[in-house]
């Protein structure tokens, strides 16, 4: 049977499916539906398959799509993604590795963490600046190089516990009110346009009391009693930065952003804090110029799925630079608080 005959066959069978089989004066063959994202070409049925080698300019460079292994090999042959296409792992897109034009991305295709530069870019740390304490070196006071305390000096002594993955212990005294903070030797953080952020932490508390401590985690530029006032009064009445906290008297999560004396606060935000349970906050910050927007995360559930909060503004201009701050503060009936930290981490772009 001739080509021609072999072509009016097929264009044949296709025609009776409504599709269309056509020839160019270039002899490339195209095969079109009637319908864009409709039908298929199956080679083989998953029972009686076949290899598939393709051959790119000589014998030693081809694609292989190899049944024996269930694989598909390239030798000798590159593969280019231009800029913005991107590769996805997991059977959720659970990961996603792109060229974005300027820097390598590797993280979730989607969430928190979407968009934030790679380590494994090359240029890593010439794009990003980071801060991370995965706790395990040396106890949480003055004399290490990472944190400086902030407390009324009344407060317990913090430590590193005895514990796997390496978890740092910020303890207050067994008094009213009493707080004890963490805070970055330096203000190293800025939210500024264009400069994009990225802030997570993971810790629990082991109530004394419940209901009765308040906890604090996130930036600011004022460390006056640690960065959250007396009672259940909440973060401090002029400060720049963003934190995520929980008052005493409440188990509810708040967020809020803040240039000087405006803030912007979602109350109850991130649901229900639940003691004695690993918790993960964090929140991302856009970059946008003028007026930017900074969203939080939360898990109080374990895990490591984060869920999106109520993403607020905050004005860019006046904005001071900030510390990293964690803090735990007891409540009115006085019993000693123990924040436990597993790990702080924060990255923004240069």
């Amino acid at each position: 049977m001739s080509a021609s005959n072999v072509l009016r066959l097929l264009r044949d069978a296709l025609a009776r499916h409504g599709e269309k089989l056509e020839l160019t004066s270039s002899d490339v063959i195209k095969i079109r539906p009637s319908a864009n994202d409709t039908g298929s070409i199956n080679i083989g049925d998953g029972s009686y398959d076949m290899d598939i080698k393709a051959f790119l300019g000589g014998t030693s460079k081809y694609i292989l799509l190899d049944v024996g292994n269930s694989r598909m090999q390239l030798e000798d042959v590159d593969v280019l993604l231009g800029d913005n296409d991107h590769i996805d792992f997991g059977d959720g897109n659970d990961v996603r590795l792109k060229w974005n034009g300027t820097y390598l991305e590797a993280g979730p295709a989607s969430g928190m963490w979407a968009g934030a530069p790679s380590p494994a870019d090359p240029r890593y740390h010439a794009i990003a600046h980071d801060f991370f304490d995965d706790f395990y070196a040396k106890p949480l006071d003055d004399a290490q190089d990472k944190w400086l305390e902030v407390d009324d000096a009344g407060t317990g002594t913090n430590s590193i516990a005895d514990s796997a993955g390496g978890v740092g212990t910020v303890v207050t005294a067994a008094a009213d009110n009493d707080y004890h903070a963490i805070s970055s030797i330096g203000e190293s953080f800025l939210f500024a346009s264009g400069k994009k952020l990225w802030f997570e932490a993971r810790f629990k508390v082991a109530e004394a009391n419940t209901n009765e401590s308040a906890w604090w985690f996130g930036l600011t530029d004022t460390l006056t009693t640690g960065g959250l006032q007396a009672h259940a009064a909440g973060p401090l009445a002029s400060y720049d930065g963003a934190l995520i906290w929980k008052d005493e008297g409440t188990m509810s999560i708040d967020f809020e952003t803040s240039n000087a004396g405006t803030q912007a606060t979602a109350a109850a935000d991130g649901g229900t804090f639940v003691t004695n349970t690993w918790t993960t906050v964090g929140f991302y910050f856009d970059g946008t110029a003028t007026t930017s927007t900074i969203t939080p995360y939360y898990n109080v559930a374990g895990g490591s799925a984060l869920t999106a909060g109520t993403a607020k503004n905050i004005t860019l201009a006046g904005l001071e630079e900030m510390h990293l701050v964690a803090g735990i503060k007891a409540g009115p009936s006085g019993g000693a608080e123990t924040l436990q930290i597993d790990y702080i981490k924060c990255v923004q772009l240069r």
